[in-house]
């Protein structure tokens, strides 16, 4: 099954040449998914049935690629960004 998407190997990272964005990033740290950490036994037997879990990665983003001749500061200049957080 082909999905219409190519595959660069560049930056040392693969992305896909039709992303917009690809965000290229430095792996700090990985851990796999446990069925006993799951707040729910529910959502653990929906998600996972085989018990195949997933690996979870936290990185820090290192480089942004933009296909737009625009960088996002000027797209965004003048704008107010509030914290929703409380």
């Amino acid at each position: 099954m082909r999905i219409g998407l190519t595959p660069v190997f560049t930056e040392k990272a693969p992305y896909y040449e039709e992303a917009r964005l690809a965000l290229i990033c430095k792996k700090l740290y990985r851990q796999d998914l446990r069925e006993e950490a799951f707040l729910g036994k529910s959502i653990s037997d929906a998600c996972y049935p085989k018990g195949d879990y997933h690996r979870m990665f936290i990185g820090e983003i290192v480089k942004a690629l933009e296909k737009s001749t625009e960088s996002f500061v000027e797209k965004h200049r003048g704008l107010e960004f509030t914290d929703m957080g409380e």
